[in-house]
């Protein structure tokens, strides 16, 4: 089956319940990220591809590598919350790891 969603205002289709991070991958829409690899299963460990999913006029901030595409569903993939919590996510990496 197939769903249809936006992705920045722009129509998309793919495959139901397809993972989200490949799909932005295949659009041209790259997100930050440490943890993801194509031959690993996502897990979400890093918390750089945050996106926002809006459904139903419900905003929520998820990970991207382990989403699954909804058929009706919008997709913010970069806004002033996004960046300030992809600023903070990589600040708290850093901290754990300074050199």
């Amino acid at each position: 089956m197939q769903a249809r969603f936006t992705v920045d205002g722009k129509p998309v289709t793919s495959r139901l319940h397809s993972m989200l991070l490949p799909v932005l991958d295949g659009i041209g829409k790259r997100l930050p990220r440490l943890c993801h690899h194509d031959a690993l299963e996502p897990y979400a460990a890093c918390r750089l591809c945050l996106v926002e999913v809006i459904r139903a006029d419900r905003v929520r901030v998820v990970t991207a590598c382990d989403f699954p595409v909804e058929d009706g569903m919008r997709i913010i993939t970069s806004s002033p919350r996004l960046l300030r919590l992809r600023r903070l996510v990589a600040e708290v990496h850093l901290a754990r790891c300074p050199e």
